[in-house]
């Protein structure tokens, strides 16, 4: 049988100050979309069924720092009925962002029409 979908939202505000952003993101077994905007800084949906995501946000040089990230100890290896962990992803279209995401298997669904993407990093890997 397989778990249940826990789901949590998370929200950063947002203020005409913010010029630059940068969203890093780790954590694998996920399919991760970005498609639409917000009024808010930083919106996610998060369905996950054993990873337990957390953001925090900082602020470096007058950028605004988000890391939405899953615990390394997690581990999915051999879980029956598992299913991908799914992170919506909404970014506000008046900021200028990089974007770095570092995951293990999973997916990737950006359409990045929107936004103002100054870098975009990916960097993905299976474990076997």
């Amino acid at each position: 049988q397989p778990a249940e979908f826990k789901v949590n939202r998370f929200t950063e505000p947002y203020s005409n100050t913010i010029r630059r952003a940068e969203l890093n993101i780790q954590g694998g077994a996920t399919t991760y979309s970005l498609n639409d905007t917000t009024s808010s800084l930083f919106e996610a949906e998060v369905k996950h069924q054993f990873a337990q995501y957390s953001l925090t946000r900082t602020t470096r040089d007058s950028v605004e720092v988000l890391s939405l990230k899953v615990p390394d100890s997690t581990n999915i290896r051999g879980s029956r009925g598992f299913n991908f962990n799914k992170v919506e992803m909404l970014l506000n279209n008046k900021v200028i962002w990089d974007i770095n995401l570092e995951m293990g298997a999973g997916k990737v669904d950006f359409d990045l029409s929107e936004f103002k993407i100054a870098n975009l990093n990916i960097e993905g890997f299976a474990e076997g």
